[in-house]
């Protein structure tokens, strides 16, 4: 049902975006100069603290005054639907895509000791300097998971950040279904897709990492990344595997259905997006497809996990016996409609 999905980003200079609450850290900290945020689905606490305990669903963060952050903004947003979801784009030259909000690493996120963070939940998310950070979602593994990671300006220039599934964002905001495909270049990205090169997402490593769940996605660099046991996907890839990522976030106002079918010929149904099939291999010959957590993935990868207790998961090889097309369809079974 109808629900509330937080942001707080904590902001070492510059302003916040219209629609967000600025606050102080001169006057949101304690006595011993601590800002403490506690995020879940029933509330936000923002301020000092003598002690603080939660429950096993949460995010935590702290940080000292002095150490980077100046102001922090925060928004709730509602989500009518009960599907929110937050899109992160850790982006390696500094550009955001059009409708997302955009945050420099150096400028505005960073701290003192040039660490930037980003950690969602079920709850909402924080991006910003922290001291300490816990998320848990023991209480319910078959539908949440946390993500977090940590980069500094040599990884990802800056963070882009679109958040989906609520009544203030008109677009897609039913809810999503999120989908990555690498491919070997924009050419084999379908219309109405978002074309991201490898060399724009990946860092100083030239790593690219997605993880992703029904909350939530992040997709670009990183240095370090660590997420819940729950339902979840993540995914590693490099130049070698894709040379960039189409990426759509399909609405859906039921539960989302995942259509994929390999012909070894002819062409894909009317309602299909059509891949060539060396265009979601990497350079080995080798390409792969995981479903899981409301999200998909497909193409060239380096390192693939995934967890789905309650709906499953699949995930498939495709070498050799992939020859022609991918076929790739999402129904949404409320509204009876199929998007490619």
């Amino acid at each position: 049902g109808s629900r509330v999905f937080t942001g707080v980003i904590a902001l070492r200079r510059g302003d916040c975006p219209a629609g967000w609450t600025t606050d102080w850290v001169e006057k949101l900290k304690g006595r011993d100069g601590k800002v403490y945020v506690a995020l879940s689905r029933n509330g936000l606490y923002l301020g000092g603290l003598n002690a603080w305990g939660h429950g096993n669903q949460r995010l935590t963060v702290n940080f000292r005054q002095g150490a980077g952050p100046t102001k922090v903004c925060s928004r709730q947003f509602h989500a009518s639907s009960g599907n929110p979801h937050v899109s992160m784009i850790f982006s390696a030259n500094g550009q955001c895509p059009n409708g997302y909000l955009r945050w420099s690493t150096n400028d505005e996120l960073r701290g003192d000791n040039g660490w930037a963070y980003a950690v969602t939940s079920d709850a909402g998310f924080y991006l910003g300097y922290v001291d300490s950070w816990s998320a848990s979602d023991q209480s319910k593994p078959q539908q949440t998971s946390y993500s977090r990671r940590w980069f500094q300006s040599s990884q990802a220039a800056a963070t882009c950040v679109k958040v989906m599934g609520v009544d203030e964002e008109p677009d897609k905001q039913a809810g999503v279904f999120t989908v990555f495909v690498g491919v070997k270049g924009p050419l084999f990205c379908p219309n109405g897709w978002l074309y991201q090169p490898t060399t724009e997402l990946a860092g100083s490593d030239g790593q690219v990492h997605i993880q992703a769940n029904r909350h939530a996605s992040m997709l670009g660099a990183s240095y370090g990344r660590e997420h819940g046991g729950g339902a979840y996907q993540y995914v590693r890839l490099s130049q070698a595997h894709a040379h960039g990522v189409c990426s759509r976030y399909f609405e859906v106002r039921g539960q989302p259905y995942a259509n994929v079918r390999t012909p070894n010929q002819g062409d894909c149904p009317n309602a299909f997006a059509s891949f060539q099939a060396h265009a979601v291999k990497g350079d080995d010959g080798v390409g792969y497809a995981q479903l899981a957590a409301k999200t998909l993935y497909i193409g060239g990868l380096d390192q693939w996990q995934r967890s789905d207790k309650d709906a499953g998961y699949w995930h498939m090889t495709l070498a050799s016996e992939l020859t022609h097309k991918l076929c790739l369809a999402i129904d949404d079974k409320q509204s009876g409609s199929s998007s490619r």
